[in-house]
C-alpha cells in the first residue's frame, strides 16, 4: 500500500514537473503567429489611415464619420504594433502607447464634433507617438 502511495506520488510530481517546463518553454518561445510583420502594418495600414485622418482633419468639411474611423483603425493599429513579439523597446512601446491614448482622444472628439481639439490631439499623436518610434526605428 506504502508503495503504491510513493509511486503515486512520484508520478504526480513528474507529471507537474513536465507540465511546468512544457508551459515554461511555451511561454519562453516568441514565435510570431501573425503574418504582418512591422513594415507591412505601418505601410499597409498605420500609414495610410495617418494620412486619411491627417487630411479628413484639414478638409474643408469636416467627415466626422471617417475621423472617428481612421482614429479607431489607428488605435488598433497601435494596438497591433505591440503585438505578437513587434515591441522591440521602451521607445517603441512609449510611441504605440500615444498612438493609442491619442486615437481614442479623437475618436471622443469626434463624436463632439470638436474639431480643433482633434487637431491638437492628431499633433499629439504624430509628434510624441509616430516620432518616438520613427526617430529610433524608421530606417
Amino acid at each position: 500500500m506504502r508503495k503504491s502511495k510513493l509511486v503515486g506520488a512520484v508520478t504526480l510530481v513528474a507529471l507537474v514537473c513536465c507540465f511546468g517546463l512544457l508551459l515554461g518553454s511555451a511561454a519562453d518561445k516568441k514565435e510570431k503567429q501573425r503574418a504582418a510583420n512591422s513594415h507591412q502594418l505601418m505601410e499597409g495600414f498605420v500609414g495610410p489611415n495617418c494620412s486619411a485622418l491627417g487630411k479628413a482633419l484639414k478638409a474643408e468639411k469636416t467627415d466626422w464619420k471617417e475621423v472617428a474611423l481612421r482614429a479607431a483603425m489607428l488605435n488598433e493599429g497601435g494596438h497591433c504594433l505591440m503585438d505578437d513579439g513587434r515591441c522591440p523597446d521602451a521607445e517603441w512601446a512609449k510611441g504605440a502607447k500615444t498612438v493609442q491614448k491619442s486615437s481614442a482622444v479623437i475618436i471622443d472628439l469626434a463624436a463632439k464634433k470638436d474639431l480643433s481639439g482633434a487637431q491638437d490631439a492628431f499633433k499629439v499623436l504624430t509628434a510624441q507617438g509616430c516620432k518616438t518610434c520613427h526617430a529610433k526605428h524608421k530606417k
